[in-house]
């Protein structure tokens, strides 16, 4: 293994890619995790950590309201509960891949360091672009195993562009000015095409003409060709767009096929059968109006409210702020 300091502190974005390291590196007691997906809900400045810490909280138990058994407390070795250790390292190794769930957890790292006063210089990226051996792009770290992970490219300390470029990701994302993010790549030539991509799918979640964002759109495709169980439908729109790098996560799709599913929609676009608590036990089927809306022979809206987070934006017909996606480029509504 290329040479890696074993005092060092490892942060990593999700369960299944930290069990894997700690295997690969034996880093069971030196490995942090982070269990947040940054690329969906609302993502405000970090004034206050504690505050945005419940806020994101907030978001994921809404998400997750309709499986009770879920906890949402911080486990031993979450981010939250280990920012003395984070303060205290001589050196982070930050673990990362290609799509936009690693990038934006890199960039909320180094917020959160300086958030905490300490010195984002102690940050070294250990960064997979490629599936060793493969050449495949990886997506998430939870794409290796553990022969894989100890495969490693070097950890390199981050330049003055990294840094540059990560932070202002950050700022871009948590902004309430939906330019911020649409030029973000422009601003940025600095910045890795890693991050801007995974900027540039931060406009997926404006919604277009149709009313709908990007993955509603897609929902509606996946219930027509997989459905109707909800598993189905959400492997086969999680498996057609994978390698786009744009990961959001079966509970957060779960989640959007309710709400179009919810009987307090003027015109609700799918109706459900089953428990309505589990993707295996819960159908949807696309109504006439979602037939229609998702042939683009009719919208969403004004039929039906808007109702999207974009990092900092909530775009929201309700409160007369509504922007649309116009192939890359915003459109005030």
């Amino acid at each position: 293994m290329p040479g890696l300091d074993p005092n060092a502190i490892h942060v990593i974005n999700g369960d299944s890619a930290a069990d894997t390291l700690k295997q690969a590196i034996h880093s069971a007691n030196r490995t942090i995790v982070s269990r947040d997906v940054l690329s969906v809900g609302h993502v405000l400045p970090c004034a206050d950590l504690e505050a945005w810490k419940q806020a994101r909280v907030g978001f994921w138990r809404e998400v997750l309201a309709h499986d009770h058994k879920v906890d949402l407390r911080p486990a031993q070795n979450d981010i939250w509960e280990n920012q003395h250790r984070l303060l205290n390292a001589t050196r982070i190794y930050a673990w990362t891949a290609s799509g936009n769930t690693d990038q934006l957890c890199i960039a909320f790292l180094l917020e959160l360091l300086e958030r905490l006063g300490s010195d984002p210089a102690r940050v070294e990226l250990v960064e997979f672009h490629q599936v060793p051996v493969t050449g495949r792009r990886l997506i998430q770290m939870g794409e290796l195993d553990v022969t894989q992970m100890r495969m490693h490219p070097p950890p390199h300390e981050l330049s003055m562009d990294e840094w540059m470029g990560y932070r202002n990701a950050w700022r871009a994302l948590s902004s309430s000015d939906p330019r911020a993010v649409e030029t973000f790549g422009v601003a940025n030539p600095q910045a890795s095409p890693q991050l801007r991509q995974a900027m540039a799918h931060v406009l997926r979640r404006y919604p277009s003409a149709s009313g709908l964002d990007h993955w509603d759109r897609m929902l509606l495709q996946a219930v027509r060709h997989s459905g109707p169980r909800a598993a189905r439908a959400i492997a086969h729109a999680m498996g057609m767009h994978f390698d786009e790098g744009d990961l959001v996560g079966d509970s957060y799709f779960f989640r959007r096929l309710l709400c179009m599913a919810s009987a307090e929609l003027e015109r609700p676009l799918l109706w459900m059968s089953g428990e309505g608590s589990t993707l295996q036990g819960t159908n949807f089927e696309l109504t006439e109006f979602g037939t229609a809306v998702n042939e683009g022979k009719a919208c969403a809206w004004p039929a039906n409210p808007i109702d999207y987070w974009a990092g900092g934006v909530h775009v929201s017909s309700a409160a007369g702020n509504l922007w649309f996606n116009e192939g890359g480029v915003l459109r005030r509504g």
